[in-house]
């Protein structure tokens, strides 16, 4: 009897073991390779609108919230990590500034267990009524929802004609959750998310398929010539791309049906474009320990200012 008892605890375990190995460890690229994707092409596009590029990166916390390491990039441990739902302003001397992202609406910050920092959710607010162009990493309610909320109010319908979304984009928020999505019509998408395209001078959007179909990064050269790419929900901390780990599968597979092979590519993309270009600023889709670390170093600049004349 005894014998037979630890067979099967010895089972239990064995199983067990292996269940939260694969789970929340396991971090296997499948053979994953880079997307065909160049520094050079990039900056080629960036080139290719006329006009001012942005002359800084600003951004707000919009809402925060802690979770486990492991979620967020496989076997990334069981101390906690600060997350930050960050919303980004490029002004533009003498014009209108863009805005990458939007935030959540209370009910979606409330959804997803995220905590809104009303004080930058106002400035938010502002900087969406006064923007020219508002372009997104992802169609989900965590990026997306304060300016559907937004757009509501009487006098802000015509925002949503500032968004310039991909087909995917648009698909992603009309079937959001009946309690997030907007009753007004969505615009026409005007990228076509098949390749890079330049949105604005010095800004193009690239597809980037994998934490959701509709993901996408950001890449932006300022007018004084420095680089940045917001890597989006592919790359949530900076370890995700410098240690080319994706979120362990019990999030990712389970949570958010991510493609893990696509994911892997992405993070190996962002590998390549930081060794072509040593100077590129990676800007992690959710990491509030690195974008405040970054704001010290002013590679970005803490707080939404006002539009310069």
């Amino acid at each position: 009897m005894i014998r037979k008892f630890n067979l099967w605890l010895g089972l239990f375990l064995l199983l067990g073991s292996t269940a939260f190995w694969w789970l929340l460890l396991a971090n296997n690229p499948q053979g994953a390779k880079p997307a065909p994707l160049h520094i050079a092409a990039l900056r080629q596009l960036a080139a290719q609108m006329p006009g001012t590029a942005p002359y800084a990166v600003e951004y707000e916390d919009a809402a925060t919230n802690r979770v486990l390491g492991d979620y967020i990039v496989a076997g990334g441990g069981l101390k906690k990590r600060a997350l930050s739902v960050a919303v980004f302003r490029l002004p533009v001397a003498g014009g209108k500034a863009l805005m990458i992202d939007s935030g959540p609406s209370p009910s979606a910050s409330a959804d997803r267990a995220y905590a809104a920092r009303p004080t930058a959710v106002n400035h938010v607010k502002t900087a969406l009524a006064e923007a020219g162009r508002i372009i997104l990493t992802e169609g989900s309610a965590l990026h997306v929802t304060a300016l559907l909320a937004l757009a509501e109010l009487p006098g802000q319908a015509q925002l949503l004609d500032r968004v310039c979304l991909t087909p995917r984009q648009r698909v992603e928020l009309a079937t959001l959750p009946a309690r997030f999505r907007s009753p007004l019509p969505l615009p026409a998408a005007c990228l076509s998310g098949t390749g890079p395209e330049a949105v604005a001078p010095g800004v193009v959007a690239i597809p980037a398929p994998g934490h959701s179909p509709a993901s996408q990064m950001i890449y932006v050269r300022l007018a004084n010539g420095r680089e940045y790419l917001f890597a989006g929900q592919n790359a949530p901390l900076d370890a995700s791309w410098r240690q080319l780990r994706a979120r362990a599968r019990l999030i990712g597979d389970f949570r958010y049906g991510e493609n893990r092979r696509e994911v892997f590519s992405w993070l190996l993309t962002i590998r390549q474009l930081a060794k072509e270009a040593p100077g590129l600023v990676i800007v992690p889709g959710s990491d509030r320990e690195w974008m405040d670390s970054a704001a010290d170093n002013h590679l970005l600049t803490q707080g939404f200012t006002t539009d310069q004349p």
